[in-house]
């Protein structure tokens, strides 16, 4: 019921009732997780982080991988770069290398200098794009690309990523900071 508060614009009843349902089974995990993207959807980053981790500990839950990913956003927009690092790598490790948790721990690392190990796992995530069709490059994808390959001397990978995010998001946010970047001599 809380799902269906929420989607309705009633958020005290979504959160009572989410509440309920913890408290009638604390180990109901899909709950948790629920709770928590509602909190993070609220702007309540401390409790959402919180769910998440109890939600995390269930090992009999089957998407772990996911909990795991929404605690290290969590964990980011709480300025937590580290945690949401480990997240992330969990993440990554749960899902067998779930796209959008190899773009996080990829965009993250590079984020921390460490370009090597982003390099390692932006690979992997082009490697899942090179073998399923449904598989696009985003601007946020292109734009990590291009900073890992940068800083790794890679002109001819930098200049194809770049020539792609010009071609198919020249009106995004991550062109216009591709282009400061270089313009700054980044």
């Amino acid at each position: 019921m809380g799902l269906i508060y929420n989607a309705e614009g009633e958020a005290a009843l979504a959160e009572k009732s989410f509440k309920r349902a913890i408290s009638s089974d604390s180990d109901y995990t899909r709950a948790r997780v629920y709770y928590g993207a509602f909190l993070y959807g609220q702007g309540r980053m401390e409790e959402a982080v919180g769910q998440f981790r109890l939600a995390s500990r269930d090992t009999e839950y089957k998407d772990r991988g996911s909990v795991f990913f929404n605690l290290g956003m969590t964990q980011e927009r709480l300025q937590d770069v580290e945690g949401a690092t480990a997240s992330y790598r969990r993440a990554v490790e749960l899902t067998r290398g779930d796209a959008r948790s190899l773009l996080a721990l990829s965009r993250v690392l590079a984020e921390q200098g460490d370009f090597n190990a982003a390099s390692r796992y932006y690979s992997r995530l082009s490697m899942m794009m090179q073998k399923n069709d449904r598989l696009r490059h985003s601007p946020e994808s292109l734009l990590t690309g291009i900073r890992i390959a940068h800083h790794l001397n890679n002109r001819n990978q930098e200049a194809s990523l770049a020539l792609q995010l010009k071609n198919n998001y020249p009106e995004s946010v991550e062109y216009q900071q591709y282009k400061a970047l270089m313009s700054n001599g980044e």
